[in-house]
């Protein structure tokens, strides 16, 4: 099953990204060395822009678990209302989901694992346990050890879960409104990012000697240099501004 606290690379992901950063590296190079040799250098650095590119992916993925989560435990409230047991309110649950979801989901693949292991005994705390831990998930952990606590205490079991599901699902949905929120404004900040760029490129094209003094020399290449790194950490500040965890 899926471990939630790294990503890794499909084959056709790991090219593209390839592609993507050897298309930064040239345009990086060019435009602000004017070298291949500055190309190469950038290039070389495609593990830091890997790892970037799979924690971006990973934070992506571990949302959007989040987010279907709430839908997963709200369905199984219902099931376990209408009188099903929990076995059978997992199976219900799924069969709710699949008109929402593909298969390929990530709760719908999480959901079929925990049914299949359900058949061969295994009980339903170890296996919300075993997807907590996984997913690092606060809302996924909470209600696990709810569900946990209340199967084995005897007391009301079906409120206890309505409240908890009820209080999570209304802390995800306070999360999924801030992300909205910050979605236009994270559409600035990419624009934001390319407007340097733009801004040299023009210069390059319609001025082709303008930059020339600042090329193949080392007081240039310093001047570029401090101007990129000024460029990157614009761009990271930026980036954590708007992406601030909720």
């Amino acid at each position: 099953m899926i471990h939630y606290d790294e990503y890794k690379f499909t084959k056709i992901e790991a090219i593209l990204y390839g592609g993507e950063w050897l298309g930064l590296s040239i345009l990086i190079g060019w435009l602000f060395y004017h070298s291949i040799f500055a190309i190469i250098i950038l290039f070389a650095c495609i593990k830091f822009f890997y790892d970037d590119k799979k924690k971006i992916l990973n934070d992506k993925r571990r949302k959007e678990l989040n987010f279907q989560f709430k839908d997963a435990i709200s369905s199984l409230s219902n099931a376990l209302a209408a009188g099903y047991s929990v076995e059978n309110a997992i199976a219900e649950s799924y069969d709710e989901l699949a008109l929402v979801y593909s298969k390929d989901a990530l709760i719908m693949r999480e959901l079929y694992h925990i049914m299949r292991k359900l058949e061969m005994n295994e009980t339903i705390e170890s296996l919300l346990a075993d997807l907590a831990k996984r997913s690092k998930d606060e809302d996924i952990k909470s209600f696990t050890e709810v569900f946990s606590i209340a199967k084995r205490s005897g007391g009301d079991f079906l409120a206890i879960i309505d409240m908890t599901v009820n209080s999570i699902t209304g802390k995800i949905e306070v999360k999924r409104e801030i992300n909205v929120l910050l979605a236009n404004k994270r559409l600035e900040q990419k624009i934001m990012n390319l407007i340097p760029m733009f801004i040299i490129l023009y210069i390059r094209i319609t001025s082709k000697e303008y930059f020339n003094i600042l090329y193949h020399n080392i007081f240039g290449i310093i001047v570029m240099t401090i101007c990129l790194s000024i460029y990157l950490l614009a761009y990271w500040l930026g980036r954590n501004i708007v992406d601030v965890e909720v």
